[in-house]
């Protein structure tokens, strides 16, 4: 798996939490700052997003 892939994936799991943030409503979880932190990513400006890509993508290994 390249930094490409890596990065896609994370693209997508994003957009995945926000579709399910925006079907939940207000009975969802995330802050406004975890909201804005996705869209960051979604957008390419999260340079300096606190979401950790194990919050996207779950357990991984470089191995």
């Amino acid at each position: 798996m390249n930094l490409e892939e890596i990065k896609n994936n994370i693209i997508k799991s994003a957009q995945e939490k926000l579709n399910r943030h925006r079907v939940m409503g207000a009975k969802t979880k995330l802050s406004i700052m975890e909201v804005a932190e996705l869209l960051d990513i979604i957008s390419g400006n999260a340079d300096n997003a606190r979401v950790a890509p194990g919050d996207l993508i779950g357990n991984y290994s470089l191995n």
